[in-house]
């Protein structure tokens, strides 16, 4: 029964999203005029992505606000890396790493951890809940999750609600304003600041490097940070 539920809501949830696709389509084809066959479907491809990667944005940003507030019922402990799952992609090879760890109650846990890399670490720190079981990467993992559900977010929320307004008819000046003020005051500066914060991370917590290369390093974290002062106080000045 629960099965069948579980069915019948996806199919719903799918004929809902393809419904809200077309519907959306016909209203901005509407706008833009005469548009054809191959208009209506290009239309309605890039409308539907951009729902298709909002509703993946919204999945992202929940499973990181129940991981952060799983958080503090869980504990921190260093996990020592055993093994690894390997898996080939175009890219090269990337690893899952496989940790143990003993609980404050005497059990070892081994577990492998949620994400692939190129090269791993000798250790993570992790929080776990015994009760539970939910086991969370901490330190560079969840930074990184956290920026990229906050750039997603951004760009995908924006773009859906801007495909909204688009179909509605509604004037699109107020818009254009508000993504300029977003992107200059907001998207900018954060990717420069996390470009850098990767930088000082790569510096003091990444792999060992020749001192040529540190060197190289310490210049562009020196040049990014004048140009994030220097951006600040350009930006924001008024």
């Amino acid at each position: 029964m629960n099965l069948f539920l579980s069915q019948v809501i996806s199919v719903n949830y799918t004929y809902g999203f393809l419904a809200l696709t077309l519907l959306l389509t016909f209203f901005i084809s509407k706008r833009v005029g005469k548009t054809g066959c191959i208009g209506f479907g290009y239309i309605a491809l890039i409308v539907g992505a951009i729902n298709m990667f909002t509703v993946l944005v919204f999945f992202l940003i929940s499973t990181v606000i129940e991981d952060l507030y799983a958080i503090p019922f869980g504990t921190n402990y260093t996990a020592e890396v055993i093994d690894s799952v390997s898996k080939s992609t175009e890219d090269g090879t990337m690893y899952s790493p496989i940790v143990t760890f003993t609980t404050e109650s005497g059990v070892a846990v081994t577990k492998v951890l949620s994400f692939s890399s190129g090269s791993l670490e000798k250790s993570y720190t992790v929080n776990y809940n015994e009760d539970t079981g939910k086991l969370i990467t901490l330190g560079f993992i969840l930074a990184l999750e956290l920026v990229a559900t906050i750039l997603f977010g951004v760009i995908f929320i924006f773009s859906f609600t801007g495909i909204i307004l688009y179909a509605g008819g509604i004037n699109m000046s107020g818009y254009l304003e508000v993504i300029k003020a977003v992107a200059l005051k907001f998207f900018i500066p954060f990717m420069m600041i996390i470009f850098d914060g990767l930088l000082i991370y790569a510096l003091f917590y990444g792999n060992e490097m020749p001192i040529f290369i540190s060197g190289i390093l310490v210049f562009f974290i020196f040049i990014l940070t004048l140009g994030i002062l220097g951006y600040f106080k350009v930006a924001f000045k008024n």
